[in-house]
């Protein structure tokens, strides 16, 4: 579980998780990792969500996504990766929410290259 809490009025992003994979955050052009380890929730021996709070300007956007993206396989057998990702979203960090959202979407596509989810 991984909840972004965004309260404009202090420019300031509070990213809460609990076993998500890390938030990314598009700045100005590059990619930061908002980096909040933690254990999923219900695990045995579960700790606290952990919270990281960054600032957060216009223009910035939180990209919260599944493990299942990073995890999915392409027709060469590797997985998309957190490093293809992220190069990814590079291409893509001036634009729009639905720009990001449409480059990370092809580049998807892109891997899988008919290999199915």
């Amino acid at each position: 579980m991984a909840v972004a809490e965004f309260e404009p009025s202090a420019s300031r992003l509070t990213f809460t998780n609990a076993g998500h994979p890390p938030a990314l955050l598009l700045q100005g052009g590059e990619v930061r990792e908002i980096a909040a380890p933690a254990l999923p929730l219900g695990f045995a021996f579960s700790l606290a969500p952990t919270q990281v709070e960054v600032s957060f300007q216009e223009g910035d956007r939180c990209v919260v996504y599944s493990d299942g993206l990073v995890e999915a396989y392409g027709a060469d057998g590797e997985p998309l990766g957190y490093a293809r990702l992220q190069d990814t979203l590079r291409t893509a960090a001036g634009g729009s929410s639905e720009e990001v959202l449409k480059v990370c979407l092809a580049a998807l596509d892109d891997h899988l290259n008919g290999a199915g989810l």
